[in-house]
């Protein structure tokens, strides 16, 4: 009887397999759906995604200074506001009313939009710095939408109530006054133009293209930019006089000291946070006070880090992705100069600097979460703030040109004309013959073969081949599962973030779960 019963037990067994195994072999006779090259694809870009994150180990502490006191907070705002309608004497000054109850009310968005806004992708210092930025460039926003509905005058005049120096014309100003390079002989000095440049602003150059490195993180994107700017200034130095420069301060001043040493700092820095070791232990599990104070200085670096590759030639979406954000890109920088232009705005003004206190974190966010947009297969919905910036700079485009039309509108000059339109011919027809002509991928790339290709023209497989396939599609299932169960609990944290795949309190699919041990951070 004992023998019967586990005879009987192992046939159940085999039938249960043979079953699995036909189920198995059923998508494989069917060579025509796509179904499941598409799942193997998707898997495979998940996989070269989480591939260019660091690893991070995190004991999981969750301290005091990571809750959201929304709570707090919102008493706190409710004090403030009783104590000025109840107790504080009411000023007869209408600007100064204006002024202060404008300011309370971009106070009070901004503690709403850091206690309850997603969080983005960074995590350091804390996510609700970055929400802040997030909130602070959604005002800026709302105040360009505001200015667009303006005449010329009337936005000049409300400069002028933010600073009374503002509101006056500007000198015009041209740096291409006297070009010679190399003077012997001059009583200031061989090269006396050219260390005439030196100033602050040099410095202000080499940091804003460290920075820039640090956003877009590849070497050779950030020179095709530094370059395409400076062919900007060229074009369109008939439209302003600031972009009117010497030769020399375009290439070498600009080009190679400024750009350059900042992208070489920049790939430096890359190079080190790539291979970095992400592992970060609570402040009350440290025990020496040298320890301690070591961590707090660290709270200021990036959790963790993501490598970028943007790959513009791999596919047609990639392409015109990387094009998009390098006109967006270029757009931001042309913006800098024609709204100080027709604002009347003097360079070393705070307004200047404050628009470049928003846009460079702003900017580091939105590219972070446009490049996961690109590459992670399982981001389907375009970033927050990637969406805030682009409406920043539209926004700021379509004043400066309604605000000087006539500038914008002046013809090129022929030379220039017939270069760049020779330029974007060759950009289209070149777009044309790599991705709908010599890449059999058209749209996506992909390195699956034909299904048909691995059959006899009939949509059947060889025994030998028909096991191979069945092997390695059952290898793929397990691991495809695998991932996907291990997915929900994963802390990914790109520069400073962290990212699982549920959504947290805030609604973000950038929420991190504090997890012990390692992590596969970003």
């Amino acid at each position: 009887m004992e023998r019967s019963r586990v005879r009987d037990e192992r046939s159940d067994v085999l039938q249960r397999v043979r079953k699995m195994m036909d189920e198995l072999e059923e998508p494989l006779q069917q060579p025509t759906s796509t179904a499941p090259l598409q799942d193997e694809e998707e898997e495979e870009e998940n996989t070269r995604f989480t591939s260019k994150q660091t690893d991070v180990y995190d004991d999981g502490t969750n301290t005091f200074f990571w809750r959201a006191h929304s709570i707090t907070v919102l008493v706190g705002m409710l004090a403030a506001l009783v104590y000025v309608a109840a107790v504080e004497d009411v000023k007869l000054d209408t600007a100064f009313n204006i002024k202060r109850g404008m300011t309370a009310c971009v106070i009070a968005f901004c503690m709403f939009g850091m206690t309850q806004a997603k969080d983005g992708p960074f995590k350091r210092p804390h996510p609700a710095i970055w929400r802040f930025f997030l909130c602070l460039s959604i005002i800026y926003e709302l105040f360009l939408v505001f200015l667009l509905f303006q005449s010329v005058d009337d936005a000049r005049q409300l400069m002028s109530s933010i600073d009374p120096d503002l509101g006056k014309e500007l000198p015009e100003k041209t740096y291409a006054e006297d070009c010679s390079f190399y003077t012997p002989g001059h009583q200031e000095g061989t090269f006396h133009n050219f260390w005439g440049k030196m100033d602050i602003f040099v410095l202000a150059h080499v940091l804003g293209w460290y920075f820039k490195m640090l956003m877009i993180r590849d070497y050779w994107l950030c020179n095709i930019l530094s370059i395409a700017f400076e062919l900007m200034e060229y074009s369109l130095e008939h439209q302003l006089n600031n972009f009117g420069e010497c030769w020399w301060d375009h290439w070498i001043l600009d080009f190679i000291i400024c750009n350059g040493l900042g992208i070489w700092l920049g790939m430096l820095t890359l190079n080190y946070l790539n291979i970095k070791t992400y592992s970060w232990r609570g402040l009350y599990h440290i025990p020496s006070y040298g320890g301690k104070l070591k961590r707090m200085i660290l709270q200021f670096t990036p959790y963790s880090w993501t490598r970028f590759e943007w790959r513009p030639t791999e596919n047609l979406k990639r392409w015109i992705a990387v094009l998009v954000i390098c006109t967006v890109w270029t757009l931001v920088e042309l913006n800098t100069f024609y709204l100080k232009t027709v604002l009347w705005i003097p360079p070393p003004h705070f307004i200047n600097w404050a628009r470049l206190f928003i846009l460079v974190p702003v900017g580091s966010v939105a590219l972070r979460e446009t490049y996961q947009y690109i590459e992670d297969p399982y981001c389907k919905k375009f970033g927050q703030q990637s969406w805030v910036l682009v409406a920043i700079t539209i926004s700021e485009t379509l004043i400066s040109v309604k605000f000087q039309f006539e500038v914008i509108t002046k013809p090129l000059p022929r030379p220039i004309a017939m270069a760049w339109l020779i330029f974007f011919l060759v950009l289209v027809l070149w777009t044309i013959w790599r991705f709908c002509i010599w890449s059999p991928t058209r749209w996506h790339s992909s390195s699956h073969p034909d299904p048909q290709d691995a059959t006899h023209g009939n949509g059947q497989l060889d025994g030998e081949e028909k096991e191979v396939t069945r092997t390695v599609k059952t290898t793929k299932m397990v691991s495809s599962v695998t991932k996907r169960s291990s997915a929900s609990s994963r802390v990914v944290g790109p520069d400073g973030d962290g990212v699982d795949n549920g959504l947290d309190n805030h609604g973000s699919p950038y929420a991190t779960r504090s997890k012990k041990g390692v992590v596969n951070g970003k």
